[in-house]
């Protein structure tokens, strides 16, 4: 059996895999009421409170409560993870020649300690391997490539799992595995041979915080639902021939409080909905732009406590700087904000208008970059300082209008 709560080696973790990653909430939490900036399109209501549970801000006891209601039979899949169809058969026959057992419980046991004994951490000038196969055949890699060998293999013999994210505490970013075996999930850490029972939280949770899981938990008509940056969050959006996306307030009696799809968001839609329990559209808004290319107006619940709209710009409660510019915006009207600095406004390819509001009183250098269509800026009278390159790389026809 793998070792429980066995000390930590000395191996350094670094994790690579990350950058997409923000911990952080993005919105505020002090619960403080503010006045709309913005009606919803008639016609239109923002989802009611219907009383489902917010998950606990600790990730470990968040993980758990969505695995108690999801079929760990969702997690039979590779997913997210690269591998061929022949690459799969050549690590289940090594299993089933080398590893497996009269129980599953057991050939469990032995994929987790056969991946502990013979994989090593990578190092130095080494080639480090993420691909589970890779890993399998070179044996050299870091902690997601552990993550994704063992993802594998116990695929491989029907023993559910998936790969998760996150923090190893104190340490840094990491990557690990929740396995489902004997009708109990378990929290295995291959890269440093240790294994939890997933319920046994307070004996991991200070050690393993994980913030993202590569499988989408539930799944409706009009959405896909996954873990996130530690969130319930929408993670796809299913064409409906609608021009609006309204997010839902709860899936299976849990609220969902981030809005921020992994894939493309196809179809027609242009509007975006947020109602009151949606905190978060993602740490790094890079993503929702990327993948909601078409979003041009956004609206807020007045409810909401933790974003709000203004002019179709998403701002998070009590800060003027905008969090979210929608990608298909043509005319962009800002929040006061006294000082714009670099790279305030960068790469909108659909904005041709910028209005700058009275109150605004320094536009620095690169302010505004690589808006390619900008025709107009205008900048108001309280404007005391604007730099000869704040509006730059944004062709040459654009036109400042001063009040």
């Amino acid at each position: 059996m793998p070792k429980h709560e066995r000390h930590m080696g000395n191996k350094v973790l670094i994790m690579m895999l990350l950058a997409f990653l923000g911990f952080a909430s993005c919105g505020k939490e002090d619960g403080s009421e503010r006045i709309p900036d913005k009606e919803p399109s008639a016609g239109i209501d923002f989802p009611e409170d219907d009383g489902a549970k917010r998950l606990p801000a600790d990730g470990a006891l968040a993980l758990r409560e969505l695995l108690t209601a999801v079929d760990p039979a969702k997690t039979l899949t590779p997913g997210e993870t690269k591998i061929t169809e022949k690459q799969f058969a050549e690590i289940k026959q090594f299993i089933d020649n080398n590893l497996k057992a009269g129980s599953k419980i057991q050939t469990y046991d032995n994929i987790f300690n056969w991946i502990v004994k013979n994989v090593r951490y990578g190092s130095g000038n080494e080639i480090i391997y993420l691909d589970p196969y890779d890993v399998f055949i070179h044996k050299v890699c870091v902690c997601q490539g552990y993550a994704n060998l063992f993802k594998i293999m116990c695929q491989s013999q029907d023993i559910p799992a998936m790969c998760v994210n996150g923090w190893l505490v104190g340490v840094g970013g990491h990557a690990w595995n929740y396995a489902y075996v004997d009708k109990e999930w378990h929290v295995s850490d291959p890269t440093n041979g240790i294994d939890y029972k997933m319920d046994d939280t307070g004996k991991y949770r200070d050690v393993l915080q994980p913030v993202r899981a590569d499988f989408n938990l539930f799944e409706d008509g009009k959405f896909a639902y996954n873990f996130e940056e530690g969130r319930l969050n929408v993670a796809e959006v299913k064409d409906s021939g609608l021009d609006y996306v309204l997010v839902p307030f709860s899936i299976n009696g849990f609220r969902i409080t981030s809005f921020c799809p992994v894939k493309k968001v196809n179809g027609s839609y242009d509007k975006l909905y947020l109602g009151s329990n949606v905190e978060s559209v993602g740490e790094n808004t890079v993503y929702l732009s990327s993948n909601f290319s078409t979003l041009r107006e956004i609206n807020v619940d007045p409810a909401n406590k933790f974003l709000t709209a203004y002019k179709n710009v998403l701002y998070n409660t009590g800060n003027d700087a905008p969090h979210f510019i929608p990608p298909a915006i043509t005319r962009l009207e800002l929040k006061p904000v006294k000082v714009i600095e670099k790279n305030f406004i960068c790469r909108l390819e659909n904005v041709e208008e910028i209005v700058f509001a009275e109150g605004t009183e320094r536009i620095e250098a690169y302010a505004v970059e690589k808006c390619l269509n900008l025709r107009k800026v205008h900048v108001p009278s309280t404007v005391t300082y604007m730099d000869k390159d704040a509006i730059y790389d944004c062709g040459d026809k654009v036109e400042v209008i001063r009040k």
